[in-house]
């Protein structure tokens, strides 16, 4: 789980997988070289909506007060390859739930993105499509996603081998995360009917720029959302670190020791405020925690180690749709003619759902993060001062690139044992 993801052999109907993390993955960009200002402008203009996209849908999800954990981006980056083939009103409320509308070129943008993310060695991602070996996808658009989401299209038997063609999917995920990521398409979700399952794998493998001394944990109470004290290992560390707070809440960002990301936590100052914060979850309010940063701030910190690793993958097609989602998801209404323009209307392609899951570990070390997303488609300065920050109660995490302001994975804390 400590080694770097490395890539493997091509099956011999893949098309060989470009890079996609790290600056080969850009044609206009040699390896090795700096990215352009209008490639950072790019990627930033894409990376900031990750953050709008992962607190809209985050209140859309069913209400639970349990642990729970997403990659905003991982999500964003699987339907931006299906919005890429989308057209007319399908890809107006694609891109509007997205929030991009204001992004002129996603794919390019994407492209960016995906060569900034790929600067740090301890962030992989991985996209792919898998097709139907007998049916005919446009080649401007596979060209496409293969240049900018460095996507390459596998094809299988999904008419009369289905249920292989779901298994060779889920080992394809659990090998780009790790084994942290397994079966991320459940059983029957793909049939006969299938024709192309869009799939963005995320594995992130971070070290603290500052550990936190093993030798200092030691078991500390902490307040459960459902009620109740429970005794967890919490590990504790004074430094300096970028840190603000406002009447509700307490916000300190810990960053990793290579690149641009970092681990925003937010704190609520009442024991059980979560619920009240989370009602609150806007791109306003994540900007405002963000600008209370402030750096060179002494923090006297207490963090419980946690690990999230839900056992059920989400069904995302509800939330998206209540994000204004509607024509990709309609029968015989969708239009992806982007992606495929078949003779028969029977065959016209639509999302029939959008699977995703994730995992996340923190301890004195540093941070364990996966996920997973599978797009289905069948036929149709200042004065000094001193913090303490406690999250002895249920709390938010963000793990974040600095520079683009992508937000790679979030989630809440409502019980670390």
């Amino acid at each position: 789980a400590d080694r770097p993801l490395s890539p493997s052999s091509p099956a011999p109907s893949t098309v060989a997988e470009p890079p996609v993390s790290g600056p080969a993955a850009t044609e206009a960009q040699a390896p090795g070289a700096p990215p352009s200002e209008a490639d950072a402008a790019a990627a930033q203009a894409l990376g900031t909506t990750t953050a709008d996209f992962a607190l809209t849908l985050y209140r859309q999800l069913d209400p639970d007060s349990g642990n729970r954990v997403l990659s905003p981006a991982s999500i964003s980056l699987a339907l931006a390859m299906t919005a890429s083939g989308a057209r007319q009103g399908t890809r107006a409320e694609m891109l509007s739930a997205l929030r991009v509308t204001d992004v002129p070129d996603v794919d390019a943008s994407a492209q960016a993105l995906l060569a900034k993310l790929g600067e740090d060695s301890t962030l992989h991602i991985a996209n792919r499509l898998f097709g139907e070996r007998t049916f005919e996808f446009r080649p401007d658009y596979m060209q496409r996603v293969a240049r900018s989401y460095g996507a390459p299209l596998e094809t299988l038997d999904f008419r009369t081998g289905a249920e292989a063609a779901r298994v060779h999917i889920n080992d394809w995920v659990s090998e780009r995360t790790q084994s942290r990521i397994n079966d991320l398409l459940p059983p029957r979700s793909i049939g006969s009917d299938s024709r192309l399952v869009l799939v963005n794998a995320v594995h992130f493998l971070g070290r603290w720029a500052t550990p936190f001394d093993p030798a200092r944990t030691s078991q500390a109470p902490f307040h459960r959302a459902s009620g109740g004290d429970v005794s967890v290992p919490t590990m504790t560390r004074s430094g300096r670190e970028r840190y603000g707070a406002d009447e509700a809440v307490q916000v300190v960002e810990l960053p990793y020791a290579d690149g641009d990301l970092a681990m925003v936590i937010v704190v609520p100052r009442d024991v059980d405020g979560l619920p009240a914060v989370e009602r609150s979850l806007d791109m306003t309010h994540y900007v405002a925690w963000t600008a209370l940063l402030q750096p060179n701030v002494l923090v006297n910190l207490s963090l419980p180690r946690f690990e999230i690793a839900p056992p059920d993958t989400l069904a995302l097609r509800s939330s998206l749709e209540r994000l204004g989602m509607r024509q990709a998801f309609a029968r015989g209404q969708a239009d992806f003619l982007g992606i495929a323009d078949p003779a028969s209307a029977a065959d016209r392609l639509y999302v029939s759902e959008v699977f995703h899951k994730a995992f996340v570990r923190v301890d004195e070390a540093g941070t364990e993060a996966a996920a997973a997303t599978a797009v289905v488609m069948a036929r149709s300065g200042g004065r000094p001062q001193v913090a303490t920050v406690t999250a002895d109660r249920p709390f938010l995490f963000f793990i974040r690139d600095t520079a683009t302001g992508a937000v790679l994975f979030m989630g809440r804390v409502a019980d670390p044992s």
